[in-house]
């Protein structure tokens, strides 16, 4: 409803008639018959934006975001001569709508002439704003500085909207600008608070700075931020630095429209977009919210799935062209005390026009499992419970996962290694074949309806059905890089002769070849080429090259001793995963005098040769060479002394010593400065600068202890270290301590429990980085203080200053 105004003539009739009525609340419109119709404002309060200048040559300048207000339904929005995001999303100069309190930005293309001003016009309901850029004046010359991004390093991804890029600069003459991507950067003195050190480029340098600019980040797509420089006398670099950050994710689960040869998916943040197969470009769709299964349902234009919250299920649709979200049925299910659903999976039969789903509640008993399948036919609307305990004969319905294949539903039996049908008029289930190895964990259909293909840990199947024939085309003990772990969706690609299959672990979208097995990347969600990371546990950092060694120790696939270049973020085999020990390990150290890194495992000690990438055993704990401890946990090298620091976890009051060169040891005894708590439960330890201080993280009790190495006292230094919400971060009730390094550039420790932990050793005092969900598992140091951290299946880059990190190899 557009707003009405009175004529003047019409507005002093109706005051002069109330003028004379005083008293008659229709004059006032306040009385109790007043309808309280709410009147639609489409028009927003007035919004500017600030012009930006000494802007770099022909670059994407963006604004600082804009909040919508003083609507109450949703408004057109357009721009001219540039584009809008709203909310982070991607950019598009396309009409469209927003609703009150979306936030917007509007970026356009700066001149390629100097001293030139472009203009953009964004219009919210009628009410416009503009947003102009003026490049930098023409220059007498180039910036005589060196400008360093110190977060974040190489390459990298994240799922932020935005980013703090951080950096310092040193020139010869004042710096009069400073931007990434056209937004402008704060430069301050560089100070001691800044993680990075100033590489000196000028000798001295006349003027040394940091700078940090919060950078806006296009959703689903690579992004590339380049610094750009101007002087006080217009000199000036628009490529300073630049630095590779992507948002662009591979699905955690898809859906294949082979017509068109496109995924509909879901990626980071739950979003759905498709994803073209041949020029890899993703247009976002919609917001899944809290559903993760999904299909496409051929010939209807849309895309299905459903969401369970309590016992209400709900499906929706999301139109593929316009992106419009519908809901489908809602219905409710009976939960018993504590009881909540799982919905694992959603099909469609075209020949029925039938989408059917899984229902599962799962309970602490096997035998207790109950798994529901209904069905939704969209010609009808009539939702039907097709198989359950209590509906149809046969094996017991214990599948999570389903296919349709013409008039028939396939799952697998409880154990992963059987299929089922299930005949969607009766109910009725039948085993169809037994006996296909490994947990498999999703289904696809074949050339033919007779045969089916399936994927698990022991490799990926064809099955046929007619000739009761299972085939390994793709065995997984012969993966070497692309092993699998966690595979949420498999679809058959006739035209290209090859299975996708997505591993929401891994972060990847795989092709297998149907003639000879072989797989290859499609979709990413790492950084680098290699073999891709699944739990890597422990880190050591060669700071002299920057090179980084992870030890890749999981228990659904074969370990992996990886060498990462950081500034490629490619990762390569140090040694055959079938050379290191079947054991669990505990630590990984570079012995960089001998050009060879350590690794501790429970129950050995070896050494793999950086040269020869041979493994050889340094000692056990067993045997009449053997260390007599129940088993071996973290350690640190003492370079100035060759040695090799070990803690036993199960010994208390017990430090090992072995010695580099000679391979002898010994037991060295702790005296705790207080008899009556022994040093016990300690799972890493670290070393100070000159050896003299070793520091030991205890998960048994909780705190951290300094042992002097003359004295063999060891006393408590920390036994708290709140994080912003108060909570203790070395209190083992709900925290879990992992490592513990030594931070030579500002005489800290630094500990991984649920977050990064830093111990300021002048005074004990110690800081919480992170949230309490944190989950980093090892750190190291880079060559100037950058701190790298590892999660499950990636390696980060965490800024710690501005809370934030992005993934540099996954």
């Amino acid at each position: 409803m557009q707003k009405s105004y009175l004529q003047p003539s019409v507005m002093l009739k109706w005051l002069m008639f109330c003028g004379a009525f005083g008293l008659l609340s229709a004059c006032g419109g306040g009385g109790d018959n007043n309808t309280g119709t709410t009147v639609t404002d489409t028009t927003p309060a007035a919004f500017s934006f600030t012009a930006q200048t000494n802007t770099p040559l022909n670059q994407l300048v963006t604004t600082p975001a804009v909040t919508v207000s003083g609507i109450n339904s949703a408004t057109a929005i357009s721009v001219s001569n540039g584009e809008f995001a709203i909310n982070g999303g991607n950019f598009t100069s396309s009409n469209g709508s927003v609703s009150n309190g979306n936030t917007v930005v509007v970026r356009h293309m700066a001149s390629a002439q100097n001293a030139t001003t472009t203009s953009s016009i964004l219009t919210i309901g009628g009410v416009s704003a503009t947003f102009s850029s003026t490049t930098v004046p023409a220059a007498t010359g180039n910036v005589e500085a060196l400008v360093n991004i110190t977060f974040p390093l190489g390459k990298a991804k994240t799922n932020s909207n935005t980013i703090r890029v951080t950096g310092t600069a040193n020139s010869t003459l004042p710096l009069a600008n400073l931007s990434v991507n056209g937004t402008a950067a704060t430069i301050a003195d560089l100070s001691a608070s800044a993680p990075g050190k100033v590489s000196a480029a000028l000798s001295p340098p006349d003027y040394a700075v940091s700078w940090y600019a919060d950078v806006p980040l296009t959703a689903n797509a690579d992004n590339t931020l380049t610094v750009a420089v101007t002087d006080d006398a217009g000199n000036r670099n628009d490529k300073a630095a630049t630095v590779q950050v992507s948002r662009k994710f591979a699905p955690s689960t898809f859906s294949y429209d082979a017509t068109a040869n496109r995924l509909y998916a879901v990626v980071e943040n739950n979003d759905l977009v498709s994803i073209d197969l041949q020029s890899y470009e993703y247009h976002a769709l919609s917001n899944l919210q809290s559903a993760h299964n999904l299909v496409f349902a051929q010939g209807t234009g849309k895309v299905f799935y459903a969401s369970a919250l309590n016992n209400n299920v709900t499906l929706y649709s999301t139109d593929i062209e316009t992106g419009i979200v519908n809901q489908v049925h809602t219905f409710s299910v009976a939960l018993q005390n504590s009881q909540f659903i799982n919905l694992t999976d959603i099909v469609y039969a075209d020949v029925t026009q039938t989408l059917y789903f899984m229902l599962v509640y799962p309970s602490s008993d096997r035998a207790l499992y109950l798994h529901e399948l209904y069905g939704f036919n969209l010609n009808s609307g009539v939702l039907s419970l097709i198989s359950s305990d209590s509906v149809g004969n046969g094996p017991r319905l214990e599948t999570n996962k389903l296919l349709a294949v013409n008039n028939m539903l396939l799952g697998f039996t409880w154990e992963r290694e059987g299929l089922i049908s299930i005949d969607p008029a009766t109910g009725n289930r039948s085993l169809l074949i037994d006996g296909i190895a490994g947990h498999n964990m999703v289904l696809a259909k074949g050339e033919t309806d007779n045969i089916i293909y399936t994927a698990g840990f022991a490799g990926v199947f064809r099955i046929d059905l007619t000739a009761q024939e299972i085939t390994n085309i793709s065995p997984e003990a012969e993966q070497d890089i692309y092993v699998t772990e966690q595979i949420q969706s498999l679809a058959l690609d006739a035209q290209g002769n090859r299975l996708l299959l997505s591993d929401s672990t891994a972060g990847l979208v795989l092709a297998v070849d149907l003639t000879t097995g072989e797989r290859s990347k499609v979709l990413s969600s790492g950084v680098g080429d290699g073999r891709y990371l699944l739990m890597p546990q422990f880190i050591a950092t060669d700071t002299t090259t920057d090179t980084v060694y992870l030890l890749d120790a999981n228990t659904n696939a074969n370990q992996a001793l990886l060498e990462v270049n950081l500034s490629t973020a490619n990762r390569s085999f140090v040694t055959d995963s079938n050379a290191l020990p079947d054991d669990i390990a505990a630590d990984l150290l570079l012995d960089k005098a001998r050009n060879r890194l350590i690794a501790i495992y429970y129950n050995q000690i070896v050494a793999i040769d950086l040269t020869s990438r041979a493994v050889s055993t340094l000692k056990t704990n067993s045997g009449a060479a053997g260390i007599a401890v129940q088993t071996f946990n973290g350690g640190v090298i003492d370079s100035v002394n060759n040695k090799l620091l070990i803690s036993a976890f199960h010994t208390d009051n017990t430090l090992i010593e072995l010695d580099l060169i000679t391979n002898q040891h010994q037991l060295l005894s702790i005296t705790p400065a207080n008899t009556n708590a022994p040093v016990s439960g300690i799972v890493d330890i670290a070393l100070n600068a000159d050896g003299s201080k070793v520091y030991l993280l205890s998960q048994h009790t909780g705190v951290i202890h300094q042992l002097d190495r003359n004295s063999g006292v060891a006393q408590v230094i920390v036994n708290e270290c709140l994080n912003a919400s108060g909570m203790n971060m070395l209190d083992t009730d709900y925290t879990t301590l992992h490592n513990i390094i030594y931070n030579p550039y500002n005489d800290s420790v630094l500990i991984t429990a649920n977050a990064v932990l830093e111990v300021n050793l002048a005074d004990n005092s110690c800081v919480a980085y992170g949230n309490n969900d944190d989950s980093y598992i090892d750190v190291s140091l880079t060559s100037d203080n950058q701190l790298l951290a590892t999660e499950q299946n990636k390696l980060l880059h965490y800024d710690r200053i501005n809370n934030q990190s992005v993934v540099i190899s996954r």
